[in-house]
């Protein structure tokens, strides 16, 4: 095949006739432009490459270490991204998210017409494929709003606890709602801020309802008045800082090390176990702040007590934890916590059923920290 096109190349340049063919011109001349855009876009990249990397520190020709021919391949994707360019396309992100893509350059040289439609067809590929990222990512927005009011028209509160985002929306209190409001810092913000309004105080009520049957039915006889009682410290050592008026102000951050175990303060069912935090997606978890997260529900004081940042969880939704048992260790996840300098510390929150009301309200600092001190004297 090699050999064919060699052949067809050298006999459409017209040498042995002394002719020019207008097809071969038209196709140098394309092939000049896509050159031209080429050059511009690689040195675009390049700086971009040269400004993102030196900003972690240290000299520019130490942080930029990739290799001349995998930058050319890399950038060669990028060619095709001259008209998005000239089209006001989001230059940078689309420069950078062409050169951080693991796909290289076709392996056939680009040296005729098939060959030089051919990479214009992947450039058009990529763009489309970048189009359809966006609309995925609005799609899955609107599937989970969608999918979660379906549970609540329905009335299906046994499928509550095995969605993540309906789950953190009955767990809010009003005023944290409120702090969501438009612009949303992550799409989670999004999809709580839409579901809020349809949580009526008779859905509130049916689904503690249930997380109270739910618990008897796992408890079977098995604990005692004394065991429903007993609460334990989350942490084998309570530290609140030097000042905790500086702290939240409904809910506690107890500093220690990471990778300490974490243990349930009150028994109960667990309705939310996330493991899943990822930086680069705010979906990955229900909580762009909280990251890896427990949420256990009390039936006897009707609290949910939110355990946050945790390197990982060890305990799975719906099944049932008693007082003092560890339900995950301490990180860093979460997009403040992972931040250098902002781990090493439990965030824990306790928000209790207003039945009079409907509504959740949270425990503030001063009370977490009673509460706590109370704990510690036993």
């Amino acid at each position: 095949m090699k050999m064919t096109i060699e052949t067809r190349s050298t006999a459409n340049t017209g040498e042995e006739t002394g002719a020019q063919d207008p097809a071969r011109l038209e196709y140098e001349k394309r092939k000049a432009e896509i050159k031209e855009k080429r050059e511009k876009i690689e040195a675009e990249i390049w700086q971009i490459e040269v400004k993102k990397k030196s900003k972690k520190g240290g000299p520019e020709d130490e942080q930029v270490d990739m290799s001349k021919r995998m930058f050319l391949r890399k950038a060669g994707l990028a060619a095709g991204a001259g008209l998005a360019v000239a089209a006001g396309a989001k230059t940078v992100s689309t420069l950078l998210e062409l050169f951080n893509s693991p796909k290289e350059m076709p392996k056939t040289s680009p040296s005729t017409p098939n060959a030089l439609a051919d990479m214009e067809k992947d450039n058009r590929a990529l763009n489309k494929s970048a189009g359809e990222k966006a609309e995925k990512e609005i799609q899955t927005v609107e599937d989970e709003i969608e999918n979660c009011k379906e549970i609540i028209k329905k009335e299906q509160y046994e499928e509550i606890i095995h969605n993540p985002c309906l789950v953190s929306t009955l767990y809010y209190s009003e005023n944290a709602v409120e702090k969501m409001a438009p612009p949303h810092k992550s799409r989670n913000e999004q999809i709580v801020w839409n579901l809020y309004p349809l949580i009526t105080t008779e859905f509130r009520k049916k689904y503690i309802e249930n997380l109270k049957k739910i618990t008897a039915e796992k408890n079977n006889g098995n604990w005692t008045a004394n065991d429903a009682r007993k609460q334990s410290l989350p942490l084998r050592i309570i530290n609140t800082g030097k000042n905790p008026s500086e702290n939240h102000q409904d809910a506690i951050d107890l500093f220690i090390k990471e990778g300490s175990p974490i243990y349930s303060m009150s028994r109960g069912i667990v309705v939310l176990a996330e493991n899943n935090w990822r930086r680069d997606n705010d979906l990955s978890t229900s909580s762009v702040k909280g990251g890896n997260a427990v949420i256990v529900f009390c039936p006897e004081d009707e609290s949910f007590y939110r355990y946050a940042h945790m390197e990982r969880t060890k305990v799975s939704v719906g099944t049932f934890v008693g007082s003092g048992e560890e339900i995950g260790i301490v990180g860093n996840t979460g997009i403040n916590a992972s931040k250098p300098g902002h781990g090493e510390h439990l965030h824990l929150e306790v928000n209790r059923y207003n039945s009079n009301g409907g509504l959740m309200m949270p425990q503030n600092i001063f009370e977490l920290k009673r509460k706590l001190e109370t704990l510690e004297g036993q």
